[in-house]
């Protein structure tokens, strides 16, 4: 098993890092006895920013809305975005958004990555407060499935791709049928899933302890190998963390059912909203290294948030004294 932390090529990341520069990067790795970085290119130039011998893994663009842009449905998408966002998000067409797209698979092969990390998920900005949403799971994994057909050869045959869950429509996890299908119809032999823990503790609203978390990360997983012990084994990589927002996210519910909050968010109010939801909070209950002992990853990611240097480093040691025993 390799561990990794999760870094990208934003300024605010980079000044997180030991002396505030990318070559602080090493450091981290080497104070906490890492195998490397998962990295998050925000911009072609970035490639080399960090040594090729610390990335073992990249973590692929995401666009929430893309769902609405790939089925035409402008009446939507003009929800979420501009026209002018809207062409410098995704271009004047799809094979224009492809091509971006298809480029930054190419960077994971640039950047001698040895998997991608590619999110299953859609969320309009219209849609994230009142959880209506206009596709649902079956619907996101097809578009997936069909906009992945287009991109993977651009990934090296080397890399391999990682699907990853979230909490919105699309893999949750919640459905192996469509879990399976990803795998099954994915025209590529190295295909498996990044199961980030803390995105799967937000789809149950119940959770209160880290302990009620990690029991149903396990029962998740169980879940998965009851109905196909191989497609559980297709769990390649963990992003480790916990995030028990489920409080939080009943107080909005009550919220928009009193009319109390924006039917059209800023994107701002947004991303406020998604960040109290997804904690990337560290594990501190010993019980986190039965994950780990269940998946037996071959790529495990502390997968932070950090507020600064300090904060980062502090998560970093409570979730590895939690796994390791430290």
């Amino acid at each position: 098993m390799l561990e990794l932390v999760n870094v990208s090529s934003a300024d605010c990341d980079v000044r997180n890092l030991p002396g505030g520069t990318p070559r602080g990067a090493e450091e981290l790795v080497r104070r906490y006895a890492l195998d490397g970085i998962e990295f998050m290119v925000c911009d072609a130039k970035d490639i080399g920013l960090f040594p090729q011998r610390l990335v073992r893994g990249m973590h692929l663009w995401f666009y929430p809305s893309w769902m609405h842009f790939w089925r035409g449905n402008r009446e939507l998408l003009a929800r979420d975005y501009t026209a002018e966002q809207i062409r410098r998000i995704f271009g004047d067409s799809r094979e224009e958004w492809l091509a971006r797209f298809r480029e930054n698979f190419r960077m994971a092969g640039a950047c001698g990555a040895e998997y991608a990390v590619f999110h299953v998920a859609h969320a309009g900005q219209s849609e994230i407060f009142s959880r209506r949403f206009f596709y649902d799971d079956r619907a996101v994994v097809a578009g997936t499935i069909e906009v992945v057909r287009e991109l993977i050869s651009a990934l090296p045959e080397t890399c391999a791709l990682l699907y990853e869950n979230l909490w919105w429509p699309g893999l949750t996890f919640r459905d192996p049928a469509l879990a399976a299908r990803l795998i099954e119809e994915t025209p590529h032999a190295r295909t498996g899933f990044m199961l980030d823990t803390g995105h799967l503790m937000n789809t149950n609203w119940d959770l209160r302890t880290e302990e009620e978390g990690v029991r149903y990360v396990l029962e998740t997983i169980e879940g998965l190998a009851r109905y196909d012990a191989a497609l559980a084994a297709r769990i390649y990589g963990l992003h480790l963390h916990q995030s028990l927002s489920g409080a939080y996210a009943q107080t909005v519910r009550a919220a928009v059912v009193r009319g109390e909050m924006p039917e059209r968010p800023t994107p701002e109010e947004s991303i406020d909203y998604v960040l109290r939801i997804d904690q990337h909070r560290p594990l501190h209950t010993p019980r986190a290294r039965e994950i780990v002992d269940r998946v037996r990853p071959r790529w495990l990611v502390h997968e932070f948030i950090p507020k600064n240097r300090a904060d980062w480093e502090e998560k970093i040691t409570a979730q590895q004294a939690a796994i390791h025993g430290r």
